[in-house]
């Protein structure tokens, strides 16, 4: 009678998860100044943030990975510097990396305000291949 109560698990949806999730993986090795960096992924047609991090350490490396679903669509990474500066060069030895599905995306650390990178962005398939002469 109790196992009545409970509502059965539905498993097709962890396995259509399990397939059409792609991994997004950033790497920050933070400046002088840690507190002011932050980052985000966001949807690109809505603009709504998927996933965001900060927390880092002075001169600390952090990595975060997140499971991307492929329907979600075309995706931009934004990382921010509250302080305009960037987190490299004359602020410390500050950088990042973006990967999205095994493949590197963006790396870089000079910038100002923020630096953003739009990715897994589905080719128009109408296009026509110009060929390479």
């Amino acid at each position: 009678l109790i196992d009545a109560l409970v509502p059965p698990v539905d498993e097709t949806d962890d396995e259509a998860l399990e397939v059409d999730c792609k991994l997004a993986k950033i790497t920050i090795t933070a400046d002088k100044w840690p507190n002011e960096i932050a980052w985000s992924i966001s949807d690109q047609i809505t603009g709504k943030e998927v996933v965001s991090g900060s927390d880092l350490q002075s001169g600390a490396t952090a990595e975060w990975e997140h499971c991307l679903l492929e329907q979600e669509g075309c995706f931009v990474f934004t990382i921010f510097d509250s302080s305009g500066d960037g987190i490299c060069c004359e602020h410390g030895d500050g950088s990042y990396v973006l990967e999205y599905d095994g493949k590197h995306i963006k790396e870089g650390g000079a910038f100002y305000d923020f630096e953003s990178t739009e990715f897994a962005c589905a080719e128009d398939e109408t296009q026509e291949k110009i060929p390479s002469s």
